[in-house]
């Protein structure tokens, strides 16, 4: 499992760059707050800040490595409590491969209700195994059905060939389709 020392390096600020990427500009305008779940060292906010974004933004991880991250273990049923819709969207960037019981996760960033989730993963039925993963990762029926299931659509899709082919995507409400 993750590391309090791990050492993070460009390819995660690359990651934050594709998953911004995924939003259109119109959305992107439409942004006034951000979630990043298993923020790291925050690299997803200083993507924001590089492309002139100014938001709320808040980051939640397993260990402080900045002195502003909510410290939370969500593969001990934590998860900060925030309001519905206290968020236009949630990150979870190199996340869900970590993730015990992925099901009730998406269920707790869902019922959050985002206009937007970007969000990676390295699929059990494409990707190798990392021997830092959870052993029981979903093939992408899987994990699309989890957000299909709490009226979320695939708004864009794309992969990046690193060591392990990832996918990034951009789940939103099912009446920003497209936009």
């Amino acid at each position: 499992m993750w590391r309090a020392d791990f050492q993070y390096d460009l390819e995660f600020k690359q990651r934050a760059q594709i998953l911004l990427d995924l939003l259109s500009p119109t959305a992107k305008k439409s942004l006034k707050s951000v979630l990043d779940l298993g923020c790291g060292v925050q690299y997803f906010r200083e993507v924001l800040e590089e492309n002139g974004l100014k938001l709320k933004y808040c980051g939640v991880d397993l260990y402080p490595h900045k002195s502003d991250n909510i410290l939370c273990d969500f593969n001990a049923n934590e998860f900060p409590q925030f309001r519905k819709n206290a968020f236009d969207c949630v990150v979870c960037a190199g996340l869900f491969e970590y993730i015990l019981d992925l099901s009730c996760f998406v269920g707790k960033i869902c019922t959050l209700e985002p206009k937007y989730i970007l969000c990676s993963y390295n699929f059990a039925n494409i990707s190798p195994q990392n021997k830092i993963w959870v052993e029981k990762r979903l093939n992408q029926q899987e994990l699309l059905g989890l957000f299909f299931g709490y009226g979320y659509g695939l708004n864009l899709y794309k992969t990046h060939k690193r060591a392990n082919p990832t996918g990034y995507f951009c789940f939103c409400k099912l009446d920003l389709m497209d936009k």
